[in-house]
């Protein structure tokens, strides 16, 4: 009895510094965030997690961040945290239920992904991650442009990067359950 005492005592402590951490989101001395904007059973948003672990890999470091966000009135943290584990996620994520991140960077759709400033919040890119999708349930064999990628390295390499947008394809968010 004292052992499940002691289990539950830690799983409440976790459970609240978890809750802690989504409630702050990310902390560091980042520069440029990567908002992306996921669900979880959108079949566009799992075939994209490959290519978004390639960008986070060559990316991610002290001035840019990742960051992923769950918006979908669907969405709660037991399915973000399947969603991770199963994709193998590298980079921290919460939920955003009252869409005050989407609403805040004009997101419509899942996946869409907006690159911004965190000292000022000015908005580099919003859109798709790659042309890959023509549309829903047409996709290419390859992307022949990578939006993301680009302001990315513009980013890494000190270039003038002024804002971008282009039409994501994928999963409508909606503010309906």
């Amino acid at each position: 009895m004292r052992q499940l005492i002691r289990d539950l005592c830690w799983v409440l402590f976790f459970m609240g510094l978890f809750q802690l951490t989504q409630a702050q989101g990310p902390a560091s001395g980042a520069q440029y965030r990567v908002s992306l904007f996921l669900l979880e059973d959108c079949k566009i948003s799992q075939a994209y997690i490959p290519e978004l672990i390639r960008l986070y890999r060559i990316f991610a470091h002290d001035s840019i961040e990742f960051e992923g966000l769950f918006p979908a009135p669907s969405s709660d943290l037991s399915g973000m945290e399947s969603f991770k584990r199963k994709h193998v996620v590298p980079w921290s994520c919460r939920l955003d239920p009252e869409q005050s991140e989407a609403n805040r960077l004009g997101i419509r759709v899942m996946p869409e992904v907006a690159v911004w400033r965190t000292d000022n919040g000015k908005l580099l890119y919003r859109g798709r991650i790659d042309n890959r999708w023509a549309d829903i349930g047409k996709r290419r064999a390859r992307a022949t442009r990578h939006e993301l990628q680009d302001c990315l390295t513009a980013i890494t390499e000190g270039q003038v990067w002024e804002f971008r947008e282009t039409e994501a394809i994928g999963c409508l968010l909606s503010t309906e359950e």
